[in-house]
């Protein structure tokens, strides 16, 4: 990646995709390596993309600002996309987390000096994100538009990833209020308002959200998966699922992490 010449940082990934991150010196930009299938994905469904984004300003999804394909002598094309960080800001995220709403093979054994730059997945994760009736409602209705597009693309295996910044002490109501209009323009407005985030609804945790990996598509290789593993699992809580389930399974799951 050196001949972009721009600066890089590697990134860990608890990814099975074997996919490889880079993000921007300033941490805004996340550069990741792809499989030719999401390549060609992107390129079918970009103009819907750009119109559900248009039209759902304070989408969940990942917001993807390039696309590009690299080609050199004795060397496989590499597909890499660049897209927003979504713990971009000032605040340090100390704890993350990759969920599906799934439970097979969904729990990572890390160091606990890790646990800021480790994505741990839905076994490790017990907590409850705190955001009011209001915002609960708000949130659920975005993630379900956002999840019905992605099943209406037939794609599956997308997650939250959801990052905590545990505050020392509360931030006072006052300067909570007053810190409605950081989100950039372009940024996801209302679950980005607070240094990039949402703060909980006791003003002690930020939380740093968005839905990832939204460029798999559920084709003959994700039905032999959820097949063969349906063999030895429960099929409803293994990850490869066909779009519907997924969908439904998925937000049900969101529901019950949020209050």
């Amino acid at each position: 990646m050196g001949g972009l010449g721009v600066p890089l940082i590697d990134v860990v990934s608890t990814s099975r995709s074997g996919s490889i991150f880079f993000s921007t010196i300033d941490r805004r930009y996340m550069i990741k390596t792809i499989a030719l299938e999401e390549d060609l994905l992107l390129r079918r469904i970009l103009s819907s993309y750009w119109k559900h984004l248009c039209d759902y300003p304070n989408s969940l999804m990942t917001r993807f600002f390039g696309l590009h394909r690299m080609r050199g002598e004795g060397m496989r094309d590499m597909s890499f996309i660049v897209m927003d960080n979504v713990f971009f800001s000032k605040y340090s995220v100390h704890e993350q987390y990759d969920l599906k709403g799934s439970t097979v093979d969904r729990q990572v054994q890390i160091d606990s000096s890790l646990l800021s730059s480790v994505a741990r997945k839905d076994l490790d994760f017990h907590y409850k994100i705190k955001l009011g009736h209001k915002r609960k409602a708000k949130f659920l209705e975005q993630v379900e538009k956002d999840c019905k597009w992605m099943e209406n693309h037939n794609i599956c295996d997308y997650s939250l990833l959801i990052g905590f910044h545990f505050l020392k002490k509360p931030i006072p109501k006052t300067e909570a209020a007053g810190n409605g209009n950081v989100a950039e323009e372009g940024e996801r407005g209302i679950f980005k308002e607070f240094e990039g985030g949402m703060l909980s609804e006791d003003r002690d945790v930020i939380y740093f959200v968005g839905i990832i990996d939204t460029l798999t598509e559920y084709n003959l290789k994700k039905a032999g998966e959820h097949h063969l593993k349906s063999l030895f699992h429960d099929s409803t809580r293994i990850s490869a699922m066909p779009p519907t389930p997924y969908r439904e399974r998925f937000i049900r799951y969101v529901d019950s992490i949020v209050e």
